[in-house]
């Protein structure tokens, strides 16, 4: 109710305000847009190793220990898991909440959706 007070009032200083808001918005919107591009960078990179490790041994690896990330703190925001038959990537960004996931019977999805 205030801002719109406010903006009855003083129009002009709103309009400035609301604009240097979204402002504000663009470096931290250009941040996250740049690691995104470094998690999913390594989750393509993680799929070329498992699917390597299965066309060269026979199965899917366990666990990721042959791989090496190419950015530390990206293994902090990758889960993987496999079985004989499949495997599956969960990976995000900022929270748990919100997920992305990559199976090898279905390819990538999201959660929730």
């Amino acid at each position: 109710m205030t801002i719109v007070l406010l903006a009855w009032w003083k129009p002009r200083n709103c309009i400035w305000a609301a604009f240097s808001l979204g402002a504000l918005l663009i470096p931290w919107q250009a941040y996250e847009s740049r690691k995104w591009a470094y998690i999913h960078e390594d989750v393509i990179a993680i799929i070329q190793h498992v699917e390597t490790t299965k066309k060269n041994f026979g199965r899917f690896p366990e666990k990721l220990n042959g791989y090496k990330f190419k950015r530390a703190w990206v293994e902090n925001h990758v889960f993987y898991g496999s079985s004989n038959e499949s495997y599956s990537i969960t990976y995000f960004m900022d929270n748990l909440g919100t997920s992305y996931c990559y199976k090898s019977a279905s390819g990538f999805g999201y959660y929730p959706d």
